[in-house]
């Protein structure tokens, strides 16, 4: 008789804002930004994570900025979700990084999602991590 395994799985959600000063900026490097804002290119960053990760864009917007000239306003919401089976390798996994519930998770785990190249430059959003949700 074969057991299942005992499986958890969590979703964790990120709200990220990025305000980008277009001046300066060519349309070319302004559709790239707005592009790569609005469909991420997220991996696995941490390969020794035993589980695995998915994610998607719940919202995603890009807005002139309220009051300014020349400035754009990026925002969205990121849903990771994280399915491990509940083993030894999980429980060392937690001790060296974070819980499963811990909000900072898609940080250790995921790549790619804390800032976007516009032009030759990298730049971060204002990331808020929420931790798990349902």
């Amino acid at each position: 008789m074969s057991r299942a395994r005992a499986t958890f799985t969590v979703t964790h959600r990120v709200i990220q804002r990025l305000e980008l000063n277009l001046a300066g900026l060519s349309a070319e490097d302004v559709e790239s930004a707005r592009e790569a804002h609005r469909k991420p290119d997220i991996c696995v960053n941490d390969e020794s994570f035993p589980g695995a990760m998915t994610w998607r864009v719940v919202e995603s917007s890009a807005v002139p900025s309220p009051g300014k000239r020349k400035a754009l306003s990026l925002t969205r919401t990121v849903d990771f979700t994280f399915t491990c089976a509940r083993t030894g390798s999980m429980t060392a996994w937690e001790e060296r990084h974070v819980a499963l519930d811990d909000a900072l998770l898609p940080s250790h785990v995921a790549g790619d999602f804390e800032g976007i190249f516009v032009g030759d430059q990298m730049l971060d959003y204002d990331t808020d991590y929420r931790g798990p949700c349902a």
